[in-house]
């Protein structure tokens, strides 16, 4: 289906590459925009497992804000393979 490439880029400039080091931006929201991290516990728990899997994962995090549908974080990656 993809000649001479298992997967093809992306349809954006530049192509999101993410085995690559860098510098990321990522941001995520909630299915339809539901607001499951409605409270201080459980915003809590999105901020803990936030920095805990980019500890395990070799992410360097520069910046995160987390909010009850939806989270932002800037991260660089360090030669770490998906």
């Amino acid at each position: 289906m993809f000649p001479n490439d298992s997967s093809p880029d992306w349809p954006h400039a530049p192509a999101h590459k993410l085995t690559e080091d860098g510098t990321y931006i990522v941001t995520a929201g909630t299915y339809q925009k539901a607001h499951h991290f409605h409270n201080t516990e459980r915003l809590h728990f999105l901020t803990k497992t936030l920095l805990a899997l980019s500890k395990k994962y070799g992410w360097r995090l520069q910046a995160w804000a987390v909010f009850p549908n939806h989270y932002h974080f800037i991260a660089k990656s360090l030669n770490q393979t998906l």
